[in-house]
C-alpha cells in the first residue's frame, strides 16, 4: 500500500491523496494508479533469445500466457496521433484539448494497443521530467479507465476518483466527485486519460446521456488529452447528435480494423504471423509452419488481431501441455475461439468444479450435431439480426435503466440485495402476490447478500466457461426462496451480476427457440444449457456475430418470441 501525502481540496474540505513514493503492488487492477505504475514500470516479456537457459515448463507456460506484444500498425499509428495531439493542447488553456477515438471491431486489438502507448508514454514523460530530489509524490502522467457497465455520470465519476485513490462518501455529490477528481488529476499531473470500453455508454438513456455529459465536461477541466476506445463507437449515438457531435468534433478517429492478407506488395498479416512465431518457445516448433497456413489463420480469424494472437497463444500453450512442443495446422483447428471475450484471458478449467444442484442429473442431447447444429445456428442469424434491429427501434431506450442500475450497484457492491431482488420482479414484470416472495422478506438482507455475493463471483469466474459459470451461479442462488423453479428471475439477478457474460432467459426466449429449431428442455441445469446454446450462435454466426454479445441475442430471441410478431416485411 502507498502512504499518499494530501492535498486540501478547497472546495469540498475533504482530504485528497496523491500517490505516494512507494513501489506498486502487482495485486493492484490496472485501473488504479498502483496496477497502472506496476504495470508501466515493470519490463515487457521478451521472447528467448539464441544462447540464453532453457526455461522451465512452468516458465514457458507463464509466458505464453501472457505472451509478447507485436508491434502493430494500429500500435505505431496510434502512438504518432497521441503524440501528436499531446503536443497540441499543451497550450491550449480555455477549452478542451483535441481527443482520439479508436474504434473496430471485436478482438482487433484495441486494448493492446491503447496500453502500449500508454505504457510508451508514461516511461517517457518519467524520462524526461524526473521527479526532483525529495520529492513525496509519484508523477502520474497517465491516467487508465474502464467504463462500467451501465454506467451513469456518478459511477464514471467514481471511477476516475478510485483511479487515484480520491477518497468518496456515499453522501457526496456528483458535483463534489467531479470537482475533487478535476483538482487532483491537475495537481497530480496527468496529461493522457485512456477511456476504454466506452461503448458501454448508451446515450439513448437519461444515465447515459448524463455520463457523456460529465465525460465533455472533464475533457473542458482536466488538462489532459483524452483517448477514448470502443468497439464500433465511431457511428454511434454516443458521438453522433448534439452532444456526441461535441465530443467527435474535438477528436480524431483511428480505426484498427482487420488486417488485410495483402496490402500493395505487402503482406502485413503474414508479416505480423512471422513475428508471433519467432516469438514461441517450443522446443520442436518448425519455423515456418504458421507463414505457410497464413491464408487459412487470415479466413479463421477475419484478419482480427486479438483473434489472431489469441489463436497462437492457446496453440503453444496445448503444445506445452501435451508434450508435442509444436503448432499444426491439425492443432489450430481443434482450438475453438470466443468471439464473445475478447480480452478473457486463457486460463484452463478447474479440475474439480464447484458442486451444484444437478451436478448428479443425466444429461440430455439438446440440439442435433454437426453440420445439422451449425446449419440451424447459420439460418438463425437471419431472424436474429432484423428482431435486434427491432426491439432498439420499438422498446423504449428508458426500459432498461432499471436493469442497468441494479448492474451498477452490483458492480460495486459484489452482491445483491432484496431491494435489488424486487426491481428486477418489477422489471420482468412477475408478481409480487405469490409465497416465495413472502419467504424472500423474510429472509435477512445480510444472508441474501452472502447468497447473492456467491453467485457475483461464480458468473465473473473467468477461469470457468460461460456455461459452466452460469451453472455455478444458478445452483448457488437456488438456495434463496423464489430461485428454486423457472429461470425468468434468476437470470435476471446473474444478468446483472455480469451483465457482460450472462444472458436473460424467460418463456419469450423459450418461444423463439422452439419456432427456430433450437431445443432447450426444462431439464435440470437448463440455464447453463441456454448459455451454452448462445455461445454456439456466437460461434456460428461468423462475421453477422461480430459485435454481439449474450445479452443482444438474448433481446433479439424476446423480441422474436413476443406474442403474434408482425411478419417480415
Amino acid at each position: 500500500m502507498t502512504s499518499p501525502a494530501h492535498d486540501h481540496h478547497a472546495t469540498t474540505g475533504t482530504e485528497v491523496p496523491l500517490p505516494g513514493t512507494h513501489a506498486a503492488e502487482p495485486e493492484w487492477p490496472i485501473t488504479t494508479w498502483q496496477g497502472w505504475q506496476h504495470f508501466a514500470t515493470t519490463p515487457p516479456l521478451a521472447p528467448p533469445q539464441p544462447g540464453d537457459a532453457p526455461r522451465s515448463t512452468e516458465e514457458r507456460l507463464a509466458y505464453h500466457s501472457a505472451f509478447v506484444t507485436v508491434r502493430t500498425p494500429a500500435i505505431d499509428t496510434l502512438a504518432t496521433q497521441v503524440r501528436t495531439l499531446m503536443l497540441l493542447g499543451r497550450h491550449q488553456q480555455n477549452t478542451a484539448r483535441p481527443s482520439l477515438i479508436v474504434t473496430g471491431p471485436a478482438a482487433a486489438g484495441k486494448t493492446t494497443a491503447l496500453l502500449e502507448v500508454g505504457r510508451t508514454c508514461h516511461l517517457a514523460h518519467t524520462r524526461k521530467n524526473p521527479a526532483p530530489p525529495g520529492c513525496a509524490h509519484e508523477q502520474v502522467p497517465v491516467a487508465y479507465l474502464l467504463v462500467p457497465p451501465g454506467a451513469t455520470a456518478k459511477t464514471l465519476a467514481i471511477e476516475f476518483a478510485r483511479y487515484l485513490g480520491i477518497p468518496v462518501t456515499t453522501r457526496m455529490t456528483q458535483a463534489q466527485i467531479t470537482s475533487a477528481v478535476c483538482h487532483t488529476y491537475t495537481q497530480a499531473g496527468v496529461r493522457l486519460v485512456l477511456i476504454d470500453e466506452i461503448h458501454r455508454l448508451n446515450p439513448r438513456t437519461t444515465t447515459g446521456t448524463e455520463a457523456a455529459d460529465l465525460l465533455k465536461d472533464l475533457t473542458e477541466r482536466i488538462k489532459a488529452t483524452f483517448v477514448y476506445t470502443g468497439i464500433d463507437v465511431a457511428a454511434t449515438p454516443l458521438f453522433s447528435g448534439i452532444r456526441g457531435a461535441q465530443l467527435a468534433g474535438r477528436a480524431s478517429l483511428i480505426n484498427c480494423g482487420p488486417l488485410p492478407a495483402r496490402h500493395g506488395n505487402t503482406r502485413p498479416f503474414t508479416d505480423l504471423i512471422t513475428d508471433m512465431e519467432n516469438a514461441l518457445d517450443l522446443t520442436q516448433h518448425t519455423p515456418g509452419t504458421l507463414p505457410r497456413h497464413a491464408s487459412y489463420l487470415h479466413q479463421r480469424t477475419a484478419g482480427r488481431i486479438g483473434s489472431l494472437a489469441r489463436l497462437i497463444r492457446q496453440a503453444a500453450i496445448t503444445a506445452i501441455c501435451d508434450g508435442t512442443e509444436r503448432i499444426t495446422k491439425k492443432s489450430l483447428e481443434a482450438i475453438q475461439l470466443d468471439h464473445t471475450s475478447p480480452k478473457k484471458q486463457t486460463a484452463p478449467v478447474p479440475a474439480n468444479p464447484p458442486e451444484r444442484h444437478d451436478a448428479d442429473m443425466k444429461t440430455t442431447t439438446e440440439t442435433p450435431g454437426g453440420d445439422e447444429f451449425a446449419a440451424l445456428c447459420r439460418q438463425a442469424w437471419d431472424t436474429l439480426i432484423p428482431a435486434r434491429a427491432g426491439y432498439l427501434a420499438d422498446v423504449s431506450p428508458h426500459y432498461d435503466e432499471v436493469l442497468h442500475d441494479v448492474a451498477q450497484r452490483t458492480e460495486h457492491t459484489g452482491s445483491l440485495g432484496k431491494t435489488d431482488i424486487a426491481a428486477l420482479v418489477v422489471w420482468k414484470r412477475l408478481s409480487a402476490q405469490t409465497r416465495w416472495v413472502t419467504d424472500l422478506m423474510s429472509q435477512p438482507d445480510t444472508h441474501v447478500r452472502a447468497v447473492t455475493e456467491r453467485a457475483v463471483t461464480a458468473v465473473r469466474d473467468t477461469t470457468l466457461t460461460r456455461s459452466e459459470a452460469a451453472r455455478t451461479g444458478r445452483s448457488v442462488i437456488w438456495e434463496l426462496p423464489g430461485f428454486r423453479t423457472g429461470d425468468a428471475l434468476a437470470s435476471a439477478v446473474l444478468t446483472a451480476a455480469a451483465p457482460h457474460r450472462m444472458a436473460v432467459y424467460d418463456r419469450r426466449v423459450q418461444h423463439a427457440l422452439d419456432g427456430l429449431g433450437l431445443t432447450l428442455t426444462p431439464a435440470p441445469g437448463r440455464y447453463g444449457r441456454y448459455l451454452q446454446l448462445l455461445d454456439d450462435l456466437l460461434h456460428h454466426g461468423g462475421a453477422r456475430a461480430d459485435g454481439w454479445s449474450a445479452r443482444d441475442i438474448d433481446t433479439a430471441l424476446y423480441w422474436t418470441g413476443r406474442p403474434n410478431p408482425a411478419p417480415s416485411p
